[in-house]
C-alpha cells in the first residue's frame, strides 16, 4: 500500500531525545523547501475524537476550526506518519495546511520539528519536555494567539490560523481606529431572518464584542427596535468604523446569512453609507 503522507528524501526517521521516533534531515535542507506533507481522511472534531484517537493515538493534523486529516485504520497510522516532534525552537513551518517547510536552512543530522501553535486550535492544556532553551514548560491549544509566536512565525501559520490571526490583528487596529467609540456588548439579538432574506435598515453601530461566527470582521448593529450582528467586507470596515467612532447613524444593505461553525446568524453587508 502506498504511503498516504510524503517526507523529503532528505530525512530519515530514527529515535528522539524529544520523544520516540523523530525525523531527522541526512542532508542539508534550504529555507522553504518542502520537507512533509501530511495525508489521510478528512474527518471532523466529533469523529476524531470519538472513533479515531482512542484506537490509534494522536495522527491527526486540523486544517480548519472543525476538521482534521487523520488515518482510520491501524495500517493508515503508519502510511500517514510524518514523525514531526514539537518543539518551542521549531525549524519547520506551515504552507497551505498540511505542508511543512523549512523556516530556516536546516543542516543534516538537525531533528524536523514543528511548534504546535503553528498548527492546533484546541482545549489541551500539556507539560512540555521538548528541551530548548525557550521551552514555554506548558502547551494549550490556543497558544497560536500569542503576539510572540504571531511574530516569530509569521508566514509559517497554517491557513486557517493564519485567517484567524489577520482578524484579531484587523480587531485590534479597528479599536484603535474606533478611539473613544464605545465597544458596547451585545445586546440580545433580533429574531433571525430567513437565509437570504433582504436586509435594508438605517442606525448605530458598535464594535462587536461577542464570538465570532464568520472570518469576515463583524460589527453589532443598533436598529429602532432591535440589535443584530453585521458581518463586514474590507471595503465596508472603514465606514463601519467611521459610524462607530463618531457615533453617526448608517444605511446598511445586505442579506441575512447562518454561521457555517456555529447556529448564530447574521447580515453580510453589501453596502454601507453614513447618514445625517
Amino acid at each position: 500500500m502506498l504511503p498516504l503522507s510524503y517526507r523529503s528524501p532528505k530525512t530519515e526517521v530514527r529515535e528522539s531525545k524529544i520523544h520516540g521516533l523523530g525525523l531527522f534531515a541526512t542532508a542539508n535542507i534550504a529555507k522553504d523547501e518542502i520537507v512533509a506533507v501530511k495525508g489521510g481522511h478528512i474527518v471532523d472534531r466529533k469523529t476524531l475524537r470519538e472513533k479515531i484517537t482512542p484506537r490509534l493515538g494522536p495522527a491527526e493534523i486540523q486544517i480548519a476550526d472543525d476538521l482534521f486529516i487523520a488515518p482510520v485504520t491501524d495500517e493508515e497510522r503508519e502510511l500517514s506518519m510524518l514523525y514531526l516532534n514539537h518543539s518551542c525552537n521549531a525549524n519547520l513551518g506551515v504552507r497551505g495546511e498540511i505542508t511543512f517547510v523549512a523556516m530556516r536552512d536546516i543542516r543534516a543530522r538537525e531533528e524536523l520539528t514543528h511548534d504546535w501553535a503553528t498548527t492546533d486550535d484546541d482545549d489541551y492544556s500539556v507539560e512540555c519536555k521538548c528541551g530548548s532553551s525557550n521551552c514555554r514548560k506548558l502547551l494549550t491549544g490556543k497558544d497560536w494567539q500569542r503576539p510572540e509566536l504571531q511574530r516569530r512565525y509569521a508566514g509559517y501559520f497554517s491557513a486557517y490560523l493564519a485567517r484567524k490571526i489577520e482578524l484579531l490583528v484587523a480587531v485590534v487596529v479597528l479599536a484603535g481606529m474606533a478611539g473613544c467609540a464605545q465597544i458596547k456588548k451585545p445586546a440580545a439579538p433580533a429574531k433571525a431572518a430567513a437565509v437570504g432574506l433582504r436586509f435594508d435598515q438605517v442606525g448605530l453601530v458598535s464594535l462587536y464584542a461577542g464570538e465570532p461566527c464568520t472570518p469576515q470582521i463583524m460589527f453589532d448593529f443598533h436598529g429602532s427596535q432591535s440589535t443584530v450582528s453585521l458581518a463586514a467586507s474590507r471595503r465596508e470596515t472603514k465606514i463601519l468604523t467611521d459610524a462607530a467612532k463618531k457615533n453617526q447613524r448608517v444605511h446598511i444593505l445586505g442579506k441575512w446569512r447562518r454561521g457555517e461553525q456555529s447556529r448564530c446568524s447574521y447580515v453580510e453587508v453589501m453596502n454601507a453609507e453614513l447618514t445625517r
